[in-house]
């Protein structure tokens, strides 16, 4: 194992009294941006860890999916966000585990070596974020691309547009049909606004650039497992989203599902064979999305990280009460948890880690 320096090089009035304070932050995401940002101002070193060298806005990723934004237009590198903070360190990296003991970050993939390095730190931020759920299907992942990363996103606009040039010269109407079927499961936030920028791609941007098929003619089934879109909104703004969706082409397929039936891998959906069969109706997909999140799987691995660590107490600042100087997750103010719920788990699961 070899380690490294944490943080950047101190000044000589900062040599002259004493070792700066040291702060790791893990992610480049929301959470470790703004932390880094509320830090940057402060008398400490600060080491950023991220395996992207750039902060990518994902609430936009879904336009660059539908090919409606570029990549570079929501993405910022994040030495250049920091360029002007000398205190503030870029490590390009993946964190594979925690020494809370030794109060060091694992390191992979650095660049330059090919074994695990360490990381020192006095303060350590875990913003790890979220990962992408497939509801305990995992043979979902290879046929159902997520919207999480650049090249996801990239992959799933490839996947559109070629369904839409295979309909084009597909001679049989049924197969043509289901060249021209989209199934995005997941009716949040994310799958609201990609099944209606599919709908918008369909029902204008493409219906005047093909010859053999009217593209108004797709169907953008959207499948959420729960009793209407938009679950985590006021039932009143949930209607509405649906029948806006409904105006633009897309048909919202939602009904009210016990978590067993995921897990037992019910046969109503069955992504696998290529038919998806929602709420009673059957359709014959070629593109698919899945929609969702949750804590990222990654688990400390045996030896490394003390087992308090995955099972700890959240403190109301979302410090945990074995180790009071680790921040995990998302930052938020005291009592927020609808923040705090998606990278962390008090007393019920693992504190987040980097997928």
């Amino acid at each position: 194992m070899r380690t490294m320096i944490s943080g950047p090089d101190t000044t000589s009035d900062e040599r002259a009294g004493g070792v700066r304070h040291s702060v790791v932050v893990v992610g480049g995401g929301f959470g470790g941006l703004q932390a880094v940002r509320k830090l940057r101002h402060e008398p400490v070193g600060i080491t950023l860890i991220d395996r992207r060298n750039f902060h990518l806005f994902q609430p936009l990723l879904y336009q660059v999916a539908t090919g409606a934004l570029s990549p570079g237009e929501i993405a910022a590198p994040l030495r250049g966000v920091f360029k002007r903070d000398q205190n503030v360190r870029v490590v390009l990296g993946a964190v594979t585990g925690f020494d809370l003991a030794g109060r060091c970050v694992l390191v992979d993939g650095l660049p330059n070596v090919s074994e695990t390095c360490a990381i020192p730190y006095d303060s350590l931020v875990v913003a790890a974020g979220s990962n992408y759920s497939y509801f305990d299907h995992d043979e979902w992942r290879p046929l159902a691309p997520d919207v999480k990363s650049l090249e996801s996103a990239l992959e799933v606009r490839r996947r559109i547009l070629t369904a839409f040039e295979a309909a084009e010269v597909e001679p049989d109407v049924e197969r043509r049909a289901a060249w021209l079927t989209f199934v995005v499961v997941g009716g949040g936030p994310t799958g609201v606004e990609l099944a209606g920028q599919i709908a918008e791609i369909a029902r204008d941007t493409l219906r005047r650039d093909f010859r053999t098929i009217d593209t108004r003619a797709a169907r953008i089934p959207l499948v959420e497992v729960a009793d209407r879109v938009l679950p985590g909104f006021p039932p009143r703004l949930s209607a509405r989203a649906a029948r806006a969706l409904e105006r633009l082409g897309v048909s919202p397929l939602a009904r009210p599902r016990r978590a067993a039936d995921h897990r037992a891998g019910d046969p109503a959906d069955d992504l696998g064979a290529g038919r998806s069969r929602c709420a009673g109706r059957a359709s014959a997909g070629r593109g698919r999305v899945a929609v969702g999140v949750e804590p990222c799987p990654r688990r400390a691995q045996a030896g490394r990280v003390p087992d308090s660590f995955e099972h700890d107490e959240c403190m109301p600042r979302l410090r945990l009460s074995s180790f009071g100087w680790v921040v995990a997750g998302r930052l938020a103010p005291p009592g927020d948890s609808l923040t705090a719920r998606p990278a962390v788990r008090s007393n019920s699961g693992p504190v987040s880690l980097p997928c």
